[in-house]
């Protein structure tokens, strides 16, 4: 699968963006509507199951400081249009529909600077069956 490299401790998703993504805004933690430079995003995906579960899920979506800072802007976390464009972005990387519009924010406390970070279940599913990685 295209994106997907299987490491030692399971399956890495690297899609190189390097474009702008749009704010719109209407954020819980921010009212500032901008253009984003999203360099990646990027997820561990475990390929064996501990006690029948997996745990990953964590979606990174890696943005330049230089376009964004949280400090001064508010997080991008909740922003409509940035979610649509991460979603939009995974399409294009050739991830199915159904597993990309599962993505949605993860917990306010998992934001970072320089990374949103979303919840990725459908997609981590997906990646191992395309991999055919099975529990």
């Amino acid at each position: 699968m295209q994106n997907v490299t299987r490491t030692d401790e399971g399956l890495s998703l690297e899609i190189t963006v390097n474009k702008m993504f749009n704010t719109s805004g209407d954020g819980y933690w921010s009212d500032t509507a901008k253009e984003v430079f999203v360099e990646s995003i990027t997820m561990y995906i475990a390929s064996e199951a501990e006690d029948g579960d997996y745990y990953d899920g964590d979606l990174g979506v890696n943005y330049s400081t230089d376009t964004w800072n949280d400090s001064e802007l508010g997080l991008i976390y909740t922003d409509s249009a940035f979610l649509e464009c991460v979603r939009t972005e995974l399409i294009k990387a050739g991830i199915s529909v159904e597993a990309a519009e599962d993505v949605t924010y993860s917990e306010q406390g998992m934001q970072d600077e320089g990374r949103v970070s979303c919840d990725a279940y459908e997609l981590a599913h997906y990646v191992r069956a395309r991999m055919g990685v099975t529990a």
